[in-house]
């Protein structure tokens, strides 16, 4: 959305949390965030969890943010793009 407001996408850094009717309220950009996530991030949860555990144990001063992006990006492939289901144009009956 163009307007930051309580029903905006609560992944931009804001002061105030979202009210609870923001976030029960159904919005087409919510289902969007969730089916991303469900794609990729739940797929990988436990490779995740090692990854991040690893990286974090011992450590005090890390950028969690930085850290967390190269494991969504390495790990969980966030940034893939899913190869298509049949690459052969000739097996799909085209020529």
């Amino acid at each position: 959305p163009e307007i930051k407001n309580d029903t905006s996408p609560c992944l931009w850094q804001s002061p105030e949390k979202p009210s609870k009717q923001a976030v029960d309220t159904y919005e087409v950009w919510k289902e969007g965030v969730f089916y991303a996530c469900e794609q990729s991030i739940s797929h990988h949860t436990d490779a995740l969890s090692e990854a991040l555990a690893e990286r974090l144990r011992g450590q005090r001063d890390v950028n969690l943010t930085e850290v967390a992006q190269q494991a969504c990006q390495k790990v969980a492939k966030c940034e893939s793009k899913k190869a298509k289901a049949n690459p052969d144009p000739k097996a799909a009956g085209s020529t």
